[in-house]
């Protein structure tokens, strides 16, 4: 009998024991953006599904895998009343002679566009064009390739990309606007805590000789709590703390988002 007591008594303090940890679980699991648990879990299996399946996801974003596709959905939106602005991606090269096929292919992209006469501007990663491997490449690269666009009169921006890259992009930027300031812009990412000092630097190098020119997105990429902001609705507080703000000191932003709410 006794026996069978203490049996029963472990037994209902296992059951606590799950009961506690399960709750515990659910918890930490509601907590979490699902959103981000989505884009997490994608990011993660995109590298191992084949790339026509990627496709079928993707289109909706990207307009093809060759400069007639782009050309043709560029001429389909120039027809609607829409400009474009057109990025090559591969980001994150490994090999810096990479960087010098980038270009070329920025360079026939430009030179196509300015021959149809199409509505539009550009962007690049400098992560494509080996930031993270030589910054002096990059920044001669990122030179000859708005050197290009300026002599039709056309805008590049420079792409925000992840964390480590943020500190070196708005100084490529800023050695790049000196040299050409009505012909390069930044992107910069609402969701960074870091964000309201960067505008506010970058607001500081605004001028009528020295405009600046900036696209404001939300973010994509997962950073930590540390310097990210998690809560979608802080995000969008901080997306319009910081456009209202570029707007009074009368800086040109190119709002960038898919949140109707925006």
């Amino acid at each position: 009998m006794l026996l069978s007591f203490v049996s029963i008594v472990h037994v209902f303090l296992g059951i606590c024991l799950l009961s506690c940890l399960f709750t515990n679980f659910k918890r930490k699991v509601w907590s979490l953006n699902p959103e981000r648990m989505v884009n997490r879990l994608i990011a993660s299996i995109l590298p191992w599904l084949p790339k026509k399946f990627v496709w079928l996801f993707s289109q909706r974003y990207i307009a093809g895998e060759t400069i007639d596709d782009a050309v043709e959905v560029a001429k389909s939106l120039n027809r609607d009343g829409i400009s474009v602005t057109v990025d090559h991606l591969g980001e994150y090269i490994t090999d810096v002679r990479q960087a010098e096929e980038v270009r070329n292919v920025y360079f026939s992209v430009i030179d196509r566009f300015e021959r149809e006469k199409l509505s539009s501007s550009f962007s690049l990663k400098p992560s494509g064009l080996g930031l993270l491997i030589d910054s002096e490449i990059c920044f001669g690269y990122v030179c000859e390739i708005v050197e290009r666009a300026k002599s039709y009169n056309m805008l590049v921006r420079i792409d925000m990309e992840d964390s480590r890259c943020v500190d070196a992009e708005i100084e490529l930027f800023r050695r790049v606007h000196g040299l050409y300031p009505f012909n390069v812009g930044l992107v910069i990412q609402a969701y960074l805590k870091r964000t309201p000092a960067d505008a506010e630097y970058l607001a500081g190098l605004h001028s009528d000789q020295t405009p600046i020119n900036l696209r404001l997105c939300k973010g994509i990429y997962i950073e930590s709590e540390e310097i990210s902001i998690k809560d979608r609705r802080e995000v969008n507080h901080q997306f319009m703390e910081v456009l209202e703000f570029l707007f009074r000191k009368g800086v040109y932003v190119g709002i960038a988002t898919h949140d109707r709410f925006l």
